[in-house]
């Protein structure tokens, strides 16, 4: 990987790791050097790959792998949950 690029790597279980890489800031195409680098960390391994939709920041990757045992929850019981958490934390903050 080229030193103009940064890399910060978070497992996030046994099987799923989290990547963001940064760089190509002063190259001519910065998103065509950071597909290129993209493609030297992950190889032939199946992954996702985030990139900003507008493209005005091509200077970062978002790279994740098997998601298959992150602990999902249902998303309408989360924000129950969260609801809840944000009043209790209001009630708590007045006492």
């Amino acid at each position: 990987m080229s030193d103009k690029v940064k890399i910060f790597e978070q497992q996030l279980s046994e099987k799923c790791k989290f990547v963001i890489l940064r760089g190509g800031i002063y190259e001519n195409e910065p998103f065509t050097f950071m597909s290129e680098q993209t493609f030297k960390y992950v190889g032939d391994v199946p992954h996702i790959q985030f990139v900003d939709i507008t493209l005005t920041d091509p200077w970062t990757r978002v790279i994740m792998n098997d998601m298959s045992d992150l602990p999902f929850e249902n998303f309408e019981a989360f924000l129950k949950k969260r609801e809840r958490k944000e009043k209790l934390d209001r009630i708590n903050d007045k006492s």
